[in-house]
């Protein structure tokens, strides 16, 4: 039975529910991600509330993914009781927001924007649809400060104001706002990631198969 993790609250990971198999328990997996406590501000007041509306983890859609293979036309290996598409995506992760972070430090937006629109499919697309919004943040708003740096270096930067009849520029996302909202990226990628754990360890087959001393990994 799988766990019920859309109804879970933003600041908690996904209970269990029923017995996690003898053969597969927390410990034989590798840990989850560890974040730490949910930012307490939002530069964006709507920002909170919109994520959280948002399911943890698309539940059906890791169902479709799991025993998957990384490598396309590879053959499924259902003795895995992770599958290899989900863990390339963990991996990955794990990368691209050291990517981003060292991005944020350096204030390199097109390359920020260009990793956080790759974190965001990639999670849009593995069932974690808090962190594919978040990352769709990260990239329209390093996207317009990238935009507005290379303005200003082609000279078609206005420094003397808006001209009368011209439409003001959209207001651009300050570093601060930047930091918070990937700051939430870290901390949702760890929860879903967490309650992501939880549920495979639920749902895993009860043993192993005869002579395959790798299972389970993780």
């Amino acid at each position: 039975m799988p766990v019920n993790v859309a109804a879970t609250p933003a600041n908690a990971v996904a209970p269990t529910v029923g017995a996690t198999p003898a053969a597969l328990t927390l410990n034989a997996l590798e840990p989850p991600l560890k974040t730490s406590a949910k930012p307490a501000a939002f530069a964006r007041s709507d920002l909170a509330t919109r994520i959280d509306q948002l399911p943890m983890l698309d539940i059906e859609q890791l169902e479709d993914l799991r025993y998957l293979p990384a490598t396309p036309g590879a053959k499924d290996d259902a003795s895995d009781p992770v599958g290899g598409l989900i863990r390339l995506f963990q991996s990955k992760a794990v990368e691209r927001m050291d990517i981003i972070e060292n991005c944020l430090a350096n204030r390199e937006w097109k390359a920020l924007s260009e990793v956080a629109h790759s974190l965001r499919g990639a999670s849009a697309s593995m069932g974690f649809p808090r962190v594919a919004a978040l990352c769709k943040d990260l990239e329209l708003a390093s996207r317009q400060l990238a935009e507005a740096n290379a303005a200003a270096i082609d000279g078609a930067a206005s420094t003397t104001g808006t001209a009368a009849g011209e439409t003001t520029p959209p207001a651009l996302a300050s570093q601060s706002e930047l930091d918070e909202v990937f700051a939430l990226t870290r901390y949702y990628y760890g929860q879903a990631d967490a309650a992501l754990h939880e549920w495979l360890a639920a749902t895993a087959p009860t043993s192993a198969p005869p002579g395959d001393e790798r299972w389970p990994v993780f």
